[in-house]
């Protein structure tokens, strides 16, 4: 920690909580208004430090290289080294040793560069807070998105609903019924009600400090603007970290704890599925390999057992183990998170990447995800004055490109010839549009500002349904500016009012009541507005109009809801009363206040249309066995007929596809699991509705990525596998989820998944070349101790060199290029259920074929080497030393090793697809596995024809006539890989049209 961090400076010399906030801005030096200079704010950070409880952790190439030794792989070869040593065959042992530094080197880049790569996306998906900065000249105030690193004291902070607070902070006046939940700081289980007006007692307990926030806490309703006031350690979560002086240790002690330090550091605790899985592998090979070495020297009684028996038996062991494996896999987990930065997805965790492979279900918002988010006003309608029933007028709005721009034309439906309005005359001979476009003005608290200069068109700041609200206002001739007494563009149509509106309370959105309301003081008393889903708004309405609201006349109302909502609009609901200045509505809970005694005054028809993309990602989703579903707080005609557009409902669909949150909801779990099938459209969604969608989809085995923005969203995002949250949306659900999209896009999703199954398979593909190779390899081995030599010793096909060369270099460099293979063509075409484990049946009868085919052939080709040219003699002591009688041992060995290292190479290709012929591929698509392969079989003949290399390390000898029966077995070897795969085909083509399996076999 820097010293800052340790000894933060004091930002005030008194409570903040007990002074008033003028006084605390002036002892920090700032103007709320104007929020401090980008020079200051630098010196501030300097003085300071950052605002965190410690510092990030960052790649440790110690603990790096300490990983590469601790691990199977490694240690064995270490074993394989001192054991080399110990017998004093020096050359075997210097190779292992070159072989161990190697792999480690290897291994260490990979996950140093890994560890890069992750670190640098941890600031990319870094939280972030909303300050007040401006420019050291103009002094212009711009709410600016900061790293919540860079917030220093005294900084303005914009909070609202959903946000984490960056900072201890004061609260300045202003604040709309901002709650904060506390509970990890006060383990108070409800959320805080806070207050602008100072605290009394210097003492008191954190909890009762309503005048501060406090760094950590989620806001849960309301916003309001604070001051910072410590940040970093000088926080009271600081004061904690500080107090402790340990970092949450665990309990045990003893041998338990010495018993979990081990587990830990072996990757078998504290580790995601996929690398527990693959060290689990290696542990039960590392198992497997003492029995290899048991039976090895099992073949010598035990007795008299000479030092190249020794080395031998260590090779064989080796043979068990894919020692590039946990190197391979780091690169392909990593790369993958870079690729998938670079289309938009945040991987918070690497384990997401295997779960998203076997997704079945993808569960949508539809606002920002599906649609693209620049929401429009079509629509509004309102009742006809003195007329009961579903009878009114509607307006339609037309807009230009630019969906910001506050011009644009107002007619009438369905009367002549929809002649523009305009502003004046819509407030002539519109009377009952008045109050509902003071709703959409007042009811909001988006700002917009008008283009800086003829390049730039105008910008809103806030949510894009009060944007479009907001919007519609201007061309009606209702700008929020002419109401509050703000200044307005001269070309913009102002609406003159007694007397300015101040606000003086809200009630900001709530997605459990799924409305917000807002009081404002003007002439004559308060006006109250309230805006939402219709029927919640229905719910608090006594009055239509100058009627009352009944029965009847809410379902004429709710008719023209499903007519606007037919056509795709996201339709809302908008009401108002006033009240006399004896009531005080700052004080009275929501629920009082919005209870009843409202005025219906019409709707809006808001459309937002589907991202163009969309379409297209709904039908790689069916393509791909996945199936899409839409939770929406939209109205449900809204959401069926943008279902309907992008292919999420088929054109023709049972009654049950399409659900409300609380029909859902009233199901229970029986009934839902009596379904035919899950809803695929569920609207007026509330949080509490993914939850259970969730939870249903697990009771039938299935697999869900869910996407959430909000606070509420957070335990939705939990429960699923994958949890995706929005870019645009709140801290909670970011540090709930494990994808981010920046781009809040649908189709991302898709391409994350594609990617998902991408990294499953080049992780099938390398280990299937890894350990079919070890297969080949051990076969060799095991069935070579039958050649004895004139002393009764086996003879060794491979040498212990060799072995180790081809388990190492061999089969390391090209399981690197697979797990970075190109896309397979067929990833969005199999069932998700092809992706629950990469050891399948299949996969396990291709490891033992491809194995047990490239050891037959490598020692089929000793035999006639040694036995069919050579008369069969052995020689004696042919294992450690290169004399005149082991020139044929040494010849058919160098052509074993050939036929196994060539054969195993061009295997490599064929582990590009399961089924697909290798002629089929593109074998150029792979750049990095062509190269390796041809450099690989490139640096056989050196090791053939070097002396010293050849006769010392390798045990082998130059080879002349042997190479023709090389590739001819290369040429077996083809032939024999590509009639298994037809045979393959053959038998999947057969079992589809029998119903026994999902899916097809691709083969282009």
């Amino acid at each position: 920690m820097t010293k800052s961090e340790v000894s933060p400076p004091p930002a005030l010399p008194f409570p903040a909580h007990t002074a008033e906030a003028a006084k605390v801005l002036e002892a920090l030096g700032v103007d709320p208004s104007q929020g401090l200079s980008a020079s200051e704010a630098a010196a501030r950070l300097g003085t300071y430090g950052p605002n965190r409880i410690k510092p990030p952790p960052k790649a440790n190439l110690g603990k790096i290289l300490f990983r590469q030794v601790a691990n199977a792989m490694t240690v064995i070869l270490i074993g394989a080294m001192a054991v080399s040593f110990g017998v004093m065959d020096w050359i075997a042992g210097g190779v292992i040793a070159g072989l161990i530094l190697l792999n480690i080197s290897v291994g260490a880049w990979t996950e140093w560069e890994a560890e890069k790569i992750v670190a640098n996306l941890a600031v990319v998906g870094a939280p972030t807070a909303v300050v007040l900065r401006h420019a050291d000249s103009p002094a212009t105030a711009q709410p600016l998105e900061i790293a919540i690193e860079d917030v220093v004291p005294g900084d303005i902070v914009l909070l609202k609903h959903g946000d984490i607070v960056p900072a201890d902070g004061r609260v300045l006046e202003g604040l709309s019924n901002l709650e904060a939940d506390e509970a990890f700081l006060t383990g108070e289980s409800l959320p805080v009600s806070k207050q602008a007006e100072p605290v009394d007692e210097t003492d008191c307990p954190v909890g009762d400090r309503l005048s501060m926030v406090f760094s950590g806490a989620m806001i849960t309703k309301g916003r309001a603007s604070i001051v910072v006031t410590g940040t970093g350690m000088a926080t009271e979560i600081g004061a904690i970290a500080r107090a402790l002086q340990s970092k949450g240790e665990r309990t045990e002690t003893g041998l338990a704890a010495a018993w979990y330090w081990c587990l830990v550091k072996l990757g078998l605790r504290e580790t995601s599925p996929l690398q527990y899985k693959l060290n689990k592998l290696a542990f039960s090979l590392l198992l497997a390999a003492i029995v290899t070495a048991v039976v090895v020297l099992a073949s010598t009684g035990f007795r008299d057992i000479p030092r190249s028996m020794a080395t031998y038996t260590v090779a064989a062991a080796v043979s068990m183990l894919p020692v590039s494996m946990v190197a391979v896999v780091s690169l392909t987990l990593a790369q993958a998170s870079a690729a998938l930065a670079k289309e938009h997805v945040l991987v918070r965790r690497m384990d997401a990447i295997e779960a998203l492979a076997g997704v079945d279900n993808v569960c949508s918002d539809k606002t920002g995800t599906l649609t693209v988010g620049r929401m429009v006003v079509r629509k509004m309608w309102v009742p006809k004055a003195g007329e009961k029933g579903g009878s009114g007028t509607t307006y339609a709005f037309r807009s230009g490109s630019d969906p910001f721009s506050p011009y644009g034309e107002v007619t009438v439906e369905g009367e002549g010839g929809g002649e523009p309005l305009s502003p004046a005359k819509i407030q002539e001979a519109a009377p009952e549009l008045h109050a509902l476009a003071m709703c959409t003005a007042l009811c909001n608290q988006v700002v917009l500002s008008p283009p800086r200069d003829s390049d730039e068109g105008w910008q809103a700041n806030g949510d894009p349904t009060e944007t479009a609200l907001q919007v519609a206002s201007y061309k009606l001739g209702y700008a929020k500016p002419s109401l509050t007494g703000a200044a307005l563009p001269e070309d913009i149509p102002a609406i003159s009012v007694p007397r300015p509106y101040q606000q003086v309370v809200e009630h900001a959105f709530d997605s459990g009541v799924k409305r917000m309301s807002i009081a404002y003081v003007g002439a004559g008393g308060y006006t109250c507005f309230l805006k939402g889903a219709v029927e919640r708004i229905l719910d608090c309405c006594t009055t239509m109009g100058t009627e009352k609201m009944t029965p009847g006349a809410r379902d004429d109302l709710m008719r023209t809801v499903e007519h606007l909502a037919s056509q795709g609009l996201r339709v809302l609901g908008f009401a108002s009363k006033n009240e006399p200045e004896t009531v005080d509505v700052a004080s009275l809970p929501r629920e009082a206040f919005e209870a009843t005694g409202w005025t219906f005054l019409g709707l809006a028809g808001i459309y937002d249309p589907p991202r163009e993309e969309s379409a297209g990602a709904v039908e790689a989703c069916h393509a791909a066995s996945i199936t899409p579903r839409m939770l929406t707080g939209d109205h449900p005609a809204t959401a069926r007929a943008i279902a309907l557009t992008i292919g999420i409902l088929p054109r023709t669909y049972p009654a049950a596809a399409v659900m409300t949150g609380q029909q859902f909801d009233a199901l229970s779990n029986a009934e839902v699991d009596a379904l035919p099938d899950l809803p695929l459209v569920v609207a007026r969604c509330a949080p509490e509705t993914k939850v259970r969608m969730v939870d249903a989809l697990h009771r039938r085995g299935q697999s869900t990525a869910m996407t959430g923005d909000g606070v509420n969203d957070s335990p939705a995002l939990k429960r699923a596998d994958v949890g995706v949250a929005m870019g645009t949306g709140s801290d909670v659900a970011k540090q709930s989820a494990r994808i981010v999209l920046t781009d809040d896009n649908f189709a991302s999703i898709i391409g994350a998944i594609s990617k998902g199954r991408n990294v499953f398979m080049n992780l099938s593909k390398f280990l299937l070349y890894l350990l079919s190779g070890n297969v080949g390899q051990l076969t060799v081995m095991l069935i070579g101790l039958a050649f004895q030599d004139q002393d009764g010793f086996s003879v060794f096909p491979l040498s212990p060199v060799s072995a180790l060369w081809v388990n190492t270099l061999t089969a390391g460099p090209p399981a690197m290029a697979l797990g970075v293979e190109p896309p397979s063509p067929d990833a969005m075409t199999r069932p998700p259920e092809a992706y629950a484990t990469i050891f399948t049946p299949e996969f396990i009868i291709d490891l033992f074929f491809y194995g047990l085919l490239l050891g037959a052939q490598s020692l089929v080709n000793f035999v006639i080497v040694m036995y069919g040219y050579f008369p069969g003699d052995l020689g004696h002591d042919c294992n450690e030393r290169d004399l005149a009688v082991c020139a044929p041992v040494f010849r058919a060995r160098a052509t074993c090793m050939a036929t196994l290292q060539i054969c195993m190479l061009l295997h490599a290709f064929q582990c590009k697809h399961a089924t697909i012929s290798v002629f089929k591929l593109d074998l150029r698509a792979n750049k990095m596995l062509l190269w390796c392969v041809l450099a690989l079989v490139a640096s056989t003949f050196p090791i053939m024809y070097i002396p010293v290399i050849n006769n010392r390390v390798f045990l082998i000898g130059p080879m002349k006539w042997e190479w023709g029966i090389v590739f001819a077995q290369i040429f077996v070897y083809v032939a024999a890989s590509e009639a298994y795969k037809w045979g393959k085909r053959v038998l999947f083509r057969r079992r589809m049209a029998a119903g026994d399996v999902e899916g097809g076999v691709s083969e282009e």
